[in-house]
């Protein structure tokens, strides 16, 4: 578990230097995928369920996505978008594509279908995160105007 961890901060480390992500980010960026991975082999060990799996990982990495940018004060794809690297489903969108090209309609189903759910699973999870965030973070606002404005 610790060793599939490690190569996803790696991976995410990559493409934050590939995105031009600089200093203390970069790690911080890095740290979301390694958290991530930690929490989808968890999860897939508790469930066995990939799609649950990948729902919870991606909560994972987007909560601490939002913190990064909260206290660092920069936008949150800028932690988002190396942590989820990892995660996209590219074996099966290339296993979906070979398949299609080979004509079998069976396969190309399968993969497809696996592929679409894990990135609905991470999308849903991001969006999920995202949306109880904005409605904290506005809750506050209109907390402490309502009692500055009285």
């Amino acid at each position: 578990m610790i060793y599939s961890s490690f190569w996803a901060f790696f991976c995410a480390f990559g493409f934050g230097i590939i995105f031009n992500i600089k200093g203390k980010n970069l790690f911080f960026a890095s740290i979301g995928a390694f958290v991530g991975n930690i929490v989808f082999v968890l999860t897939k060990n508790a469930t066995n369920s990939d799609i649950v799996a990948y729902y919870f990982c991606a909560i994972s990495f987007s909560l601490l996505a939002e913190v990064f940018a909260i206290y660092r004060k920069i936008p949150v794809s800028i932690f988002l978008s190396p942590s989820m690297i990892p995660f996209v489903p590219g074996a099966a969108i290339l296993s979906t594509m070979e398949n299609l090209v080979e004509g079998n309609a069976t396969q190309t189903w399968q993969y497809g279908v696996y592929a679409l759910q894990v990135s609905g699973a991470i999308a849903m999870g991001v969006i999920t995160v995202s949306f109880v965030v904005k409605i904290w973070r506005n809750s506050i606002k209109k907390y402490f105007f309502k009692i500055n404005g009285s």
